[in-house]
C-alpha cells in the first residue's frame, strides 16, 4: 500500500502560491506510484491508463507558444513573481516590440 501525504502550504512565498504548490511526502521510495484513471479531458492526449504525456514543442515553435500563453497570463512575470520573473517578462517583451524576434514571430 502507497503512503502518500499532501501539504498545501501558507502562502510563505509568492512563487508557491503563483505555481500552485504543493509538497508530497512518499513513505516508501521503493513503491512505485500507481496509474489513475485520465480525466474525460484529457483522454484524446493520453493513452489508455496514461496520466502522465510528455509533449515536446518544436525549437522554432517556442516564440509562437510564449506570445500564446502570455496572451492567456501565462509568463514567467506570473510563474516566477519575483524581480528575476519580471525582469525576464520586460526584456522579452522589449525584444519583441524592437523586433528582434520578428522572424521567429511568423512561425504559426
Amino acid at each position: 500500500m502507497v503512503q502518500l501525504a499532501l501539504l498545501i502550504p501558507r502562502p510563505f512565498d509568492r512563487r508557491i502560491v503563483a505555481q500552485g504548490g504543493v509538497f508530497t511526502y512518499h513513505h516508501d521510495l521503493r513503491e512505485p506510484l500507481k496509474c489513475e484513471a485520465v480525466q474525460d479531458e484529457a483522454r484524446g492526449a493520453a493513452p489508455e491508463n496514461v496520466n502522465l504525456v510528455r509533449i515536446r514543442v518544436v525549437a522554432k515553435s517556442k516564440p509562437y507558444l510564449q506570445r500564446q500563453l502570455s496572451d492567456l497570463g501565462i509568463s514567467r512575470k506570473t510563474l516566477f513573481p519575483d524581480l528575476e520573473g519580471l525582469s525576464d517578462f520586460v526584456n522579452w517583451k522589449t525584444r519583441r516590440a524592437i523586433g528582434k524576434d520578428n522572424e521567429s514571430d511568423k512561425v504559426v
